[in-house]
């Protein structure tokens, strides 16, 4: 089980060339029509956490037939925090957890495009450590190094993602210019994006947000000693034995087996969010919005959204269109019969949209 360590050093953005290893195909016999097995490729590369620690960090390439037109790396939605859920090793079962590789149908589509794609495991998923979820710097160098490890020099990259993803690929592209100016970036797809974890939490539904909640607290209180020592404060150590299980689970067993942060302190999330300094500060430090995307951005999002609320991905585009960024924004409406699944909707619906608006940015 892993578990939680001090905040050793501050944050640092020190732009380290990634480095790759091939590791093994992947997936032998689930591959698209014409290709072969030997076009997937599990990889790891270097990535710079926001202790400015040189970390590994574990994904997965897929070729294309032919010379790829240019790379997109995709930043996965939620699957959880343990070593088994990393998307690399696609769809698996462990005991009693279970982590389903939702994005791969959009992945073998963007590869029939012609396009290189390398799919990040973020950092500590599959490797050392914590997956530092909705950590905005630590996500968007997952993504960058991902494209720097795979890349040719010149190339065209495109950064795309969907909730979880979504939010990463948009913090990719606003380290981009300062972490990795060398990288031909061409544009940025962000879904549903959780770009302000204070309003997730405040906004929300209580319910359905318990087990993506729990994952925010394992994540800051392993990445931040204030957020730490708040929720021991709040909710004491019965609460960290529940964070240390939900540091080694998957979506499915977490959303299945959530006990709110309610139970160990009496309080809502929110309650606590409102009332404490130290939550607010690392909540706000991992917002994003507060500096431009210099390349094209599309955010998409519903106003049905029953997980991330629709407010994240329409203030987002505001605060971009604020500071200057090439935004478009599409808002989705989703049926009443299907409003249960509002948030994976417009993934589904709109993917032909997002890639042909992809397909204009590699064209311009």
């Amino acid at each position: 089980m892993k578990r939680f360590s001090k905040f050793v050093a501050p944050i640092a953005m020190a732009a380290m060339l990634s480095t790759v290893s091939m590791v093994s195909p992947v997936w032998g016999g689930a591959v698209a029509e014409g290709q072969s097995s030997t076009s997937d490729q599990r990889i790891t590369y270097t990535s710079t956490n926001e202790r400015g620690e040189s970390v590994p960090v574990s994904g997965t390439v897929y070729m294309p037939q032919g010379t790829p037109k240019g790379t997109v790396v995709v930043a996965p939605g939620t699957r959880g925090m343990g070593d088994q859920c990393a998307p690399s090793l696609g769809s698996s079962m462990s005991g009693s957890s279970v982590s389903v590789d939702y994005e791969r149908p959009h992945v073998r589509r963007i590869v029939r495009e012609g396009y290189r794609v390398v799919v990040t495991d973020y950092i500590g998923m599959g490797t050392r450590g914590l997956h530092t979820y909705l950590n905005r710097v630590d996500q968007g160098h997952a993504v960058i190094d991902a494209a720097r490890a795979v890349a040719a020099p010149g190339e065209k990259v495109f950064f795309y993602g969907y909730s979880q993803g979504g939010g990463a690929a948009a913090a990719a592209g606003e380290l981009q210019p300062e972490y990795a100016p060398e990288l031909n970036l061409v544009g940025v797809f962000a879904g549903a994006p959780p770009a302000d974890p204070i309003a997730v939490l405040e906004q929300g539904d209580p319910k359905s947000l318990e087990g993506v909640a729990s994952f925010v607290i394992a994540s800051y209180a392993y990445s931040y000693p204030e957020f730490r020592d708040a929720i021991a404060d709040h909710a004491g150590p019965a609460a960290f034995r529940y964070l240390a299980a939900v540091g080694g689970s998957c979506l499915a067993e977490t959303t299945l087996s959530s006990a709110p942060i309610t139970q160990f302190s009496g309080k809502t999330m929110a309650h606590i969010v409102a009332k404490d300094e130290r939550i607010r500060s690392v909540l706000a430090h991992n917002r994003l919005g507060n500096v431009p995307v210099r390349a094209p951005i599309l955010i998409v999002h519903s106003p049905q959204d029953n997980l991330v609320p629709y407010g994240q991905g329409k203030q987002l585009a505001d605060d971009y269109r604020a500071l200057g960024s090439p935004v478009t924004f599409r808002s989705v409406e989703v049926p009443e019969s299907s409003s249960n699944i509002g948030h994976v909707v417009p993934a589904i619906t709109h993917n032909e949209e997002v890639i042909a608006w992809m397909n204009e940015r590699f064209a311009d």
